[in-house]
């Protein structure tokens, strides 16, 4: 089985962009406020056709934060340097140790760059070797594209390759392009969208994921 991760906030903790912020007096919620918005600006370029490096994508959203909301601009460039310190999460070593022994290939599926993810994984001492980036198809998730190329691209087929991820955005994306998911819920806590939840499986963290896939 082909077994897809997410990269930021799914196998890497924001835990050190959450604490730039503390140190540089932006309040609680910059976080979230900053990620969501370049998530916006990231699905507005793929559903408008247009494409920018997600260097480029996260320091706009972000210096927009900051003077929208009237913050300290001196946590642009800090904040910024964190997304290549991130940590990993808790049981994100046991979970792909665990897909390996399980025989499953494991891939990171990432709306950053393939340099900069290959660099938290060489940090973090997580043993992934494939790394897909949407810059290669010029689409951000949740679009289609990403999904389909990264099957392709590994030789895997949609009905048995897993996407999972922390955001429930992500996992609709991946639904929808007929792959199977897995939805960690220990960042969003409770399904965000209409309906009864998650369309597939769901997990409360990491740990649980070579069990749920065997």
């Amino acid at each position: 089985m082909l077994v897809l991760l997410d990269a930021m906030g799914t196998l890497f903790s924001l835990r050190k962009v959450r604490e730039v912020f503390a140190a540089t007096g932006c309040p609680d919620g910059t976080l979230e406020h900053w990620f969501s918005r370049t998530l916006h600006c990231a699905a507005t370029l793929a559903l408008t056709g247009a494409h920018a490096p997600f260097p480029a994508v996260a320091r706009s959203a972000l210096a927009h934060v900051l003077v929208a909301r009237q913050l300290p601009g001196i946590a642009l460039e800090p904040a910024l340097a964190a997304l290549r310190e991130l940590d990993a999460k808790a049981g994100a070593l046991d979970c792909v140790t665990g897909l390996h022994a399980a025989g499953h290939r494991v891939a990171v599926l990432t709306n950053g760059t393939a340099e900069a993810t290959r660099g938290l994984l060489d940090r973090t001492g997580l043993p992934i070797a494939d790394v897909v980036s949407v810059d290669e198809v010029g689409a951000y998730k949740p679009a289609r594209a990403p999904y389909e190329h990264a099957v392709a691209r590994l030789g895997g087929i949609p009905e048995t390759t897993v996407l999972v991820a922390a955001h429930a955005w992500d996992v609709l994306g991946a639904h929808a392009a007929g792959l199977r998911t897995v939805w960690v819920g220990d960042v969003e806590v409770r399904w965000p969208f209409p309906g009864d939840g998650p369309p597939d499986r769901s997990a409360p963290d990491l740990a649980a994921i070579p069990a749920l896939l065997r």
